[in-house]
Protein backbone atom coordinates (compact mmCIF):
# COMPACT_ATOMS: atom_id res chain seq x y z
CA UNK A 1 0.00 0.00 0.00
CA UNK A 2 1.24 3.63 -0.77
CA UNK A 3 1.10 5.20 2.04
CA UNK A 4 1.21 8.87 0.95
CA UNK A 5 -1.60 8.04 -1.28
CA UNK A 6 -3.62 6.41 1.73
CA UNK A 7 -2.47 9.44 3.62
CA UNK A 8 -3.72 11.67 0.65
CA UNK A 9 -7.11 9.88 0.46
CA UNK A 10 -7.65 9.81 4.42
CA UNK A 11 -7.19 13.82 4.13
CA UNK A 12 -9.12 15.23 1.45
CA UNK A 13 -10.70 18.07 2.53
CA UNK A 14 -14.12 20.01 0.90
CA UNK A 15 -13.18 23.46 -0.69
CA UNK A 16 -15.34 24.66 3.22
CA UNK A 17 -12.42 23.16 4.85
CA UNK A 18 -14.13 20.32 6.63
CA UNK A 19 -12.57 16.74 5.39
CA UNK A 20 -14.85 14.85 3.08
CA UNK A 21 -13.91 11.26 4.92
CA UNK A 22 -15.22 12.00 8.72
CA UNK A 23 -13.10 10.81 11.53
CA UNK A 24 -15.77 7.93 12.63
CA UNK A 25 -15.12 6.72 9.23
CA UNK A 26 -12.07 6.59 9.11
CA UNK A 27 -11.75 5.14 12.35
CA UNK A 28 -13.88 2.46 11.59
CA UNK A 29 -11.75 1.07 8.59
CA UNK A 30 -8.74 0.97 10.09
CA UNK A 31 -9.01 -2.35 12.08
CA UNK A 32 -10.39 -3.67 8.44
CA UNK A 33 -7.06 -2.30 6.95
CA UNK A 34 -4.62 -3.26 10.41
CA UNK A 35 -5.35 -6.94 10.42
CA UNK A 36 -5.44 -7.06 6.21
CA UNK A 37 -1.94 -6.08 6.47
CA UNK A 38 -1.36 -9.76 8.02
CA UNK A 39 -0.91 -8.35 11.36
CA UNK A 40 -2.21 -9.91 14.24
CA UNK A 41 -4.00 -7.98 17.33
CA UNK A 42 -1.29 -8.51 19.71
CA UNK A 43 1.53 -7.11 16.68
CA UNK A 44 -0.03 -3.13 17.32
CA UNK A 45 3.13 -1.23 18.21
CA UNK A 46 2.03 1.90 18.31
CA UNK A 47 0.03 3.60 21.54
CA UNK A 48 -3.00 4.62 19.37
CA UNK A 49 -3.40 1.54 17.03
CA UNK A 50 -3.71 -0.36 20.30
CA UNK A 51 -6.52 2.07 21.87
CA UNK A 52 -8.41 1.54 18.65
CA UNK A 53 -7.93 -1.73 18.21
CA UNK A 54 -9.62 -2.16 22.26
CA UNK A 55 -11.96 0.46 21.38
CA UNK A 56 -13.53 -1.77 18.29
CA UNK A 57 -13.11 -4.84 20.15
CA UNK A 58 -15.31 -3.40 22.79
CA UNK A 59 -17.86 -2.19 20.21
CA UNK A 60 -18.09 -5.36 19.05
CA UNK A 61 -18.51 -6.72 22.18
CA UNK A 62 -15.58 -8.46 22.52
CA UNK A 63 -13.20 -8.93 26.00
CA UNK A 64 -9.82 -8.31 26.05
CA UNK A 65 -8.93 -11.72 26.14
CA UNK A 66 -10.80 -12.88 22.59
CA UNK A 67 -9.42 -14.46 20.15
CA UNK A 68 -7.40 -13.73 16.67
CA UNK A 69 -11.11 -15.45 14.80
CA UNK A 70 -13.40 -14.29 17.13
CA UNK A 71 -12.10 -10.66 16.71
CA UNK A 72 -11.97 -11.24 12.90
CA UNK A 73 -15.51 -13.46 13.17
CA UNK A 74 -17.32 -9.95 14.64
CA UNK A 75 -14.98 -7.84 12.85
CA UNK A 76 -16.92 -9.82 9.31
CA UNK A 77 -20.06 -9.31 10.74
CA UNK A 78 -19.99 -5.81 12.05
CA UNK A 79 -18.85 -4.75 8.68
CA UNK A 80 -21.97 -6.97 6.65
CA UNK A 81 -24.56 -4.60 9.20
CA UNK A 82 -22.12 -1.76 8.86
CA UNK A 83 -20.60 -1.38 5.51
CA UNK A 84 -17.62 1.21 5.25
CA UNK A 85 -18.30 4.46 2.84
CA UNK A 86 -18.25 2.80 -0.93
CA UNK A 87 -16.12 6.14 -1.25
CA UNK A 88 -13.82 5.75 1.27
CA UNK A 89 -13.30 2.07 0.09
CA UNK A 90 -12.48 3.02 -3.22
CA UNK A 91 -10.09 5.25 -2.17
CA UNK A 92 -8.26 2.72 -0.38
CA UNK A 93 -8.40 0.66 -3.36
CA UNK A 94 -6.74 3.15 -5.35
CA UNK A 95 -3.78 3.32 -2.61
CA UNK A 96 -3.10 0.30 -2.60
CA UNK A 97 -2.49 0.07 -6.20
Amino acid sequence: MNLDKLEAALEQQLPNGAYVYEDEKVREILPALFLLSGQKLSEAKTKAMKELLDEFRRKLGLEADASEDQFSSKLAAYYSAHPPDRGLLHELRAASE
